[in-house]
């Protein structure tokens, strides 16, 4: 289920993972064909386990974290 109180959120599948010491580099392919990134710190275990490559999973952000990038 999608986050209930996301401003921003999209739904995808991770299409690859990179594990680099403090954080993973998700590649998520967006439903509309995009494709994004998100860097997860990894400080701590999770009480539920990480998404793995091919699983369906909600990309979300707060406002205040967007960035347009113009080129």
């Amino acid at each position: 289920a999608a986050p209930a109180a996301a401003e921003n959120v999209m739904a995808g599948t991770v299409a690859d993972i990179g594990y680099l010491g403090d954080f993973s580099l998700y590649k998520v392919k967006l439903d509309g064909g995009q494709t994004v990134k998100a860097a997860i710190a990894n400080v701590s275990r999770r009480a539920e386990p990480a998404p793995q490559v091919g699983e369906r999973v909600f990309v979300d952000w707060p406002p205040e974290a967007a960035i347009v990038l113009t080129q």
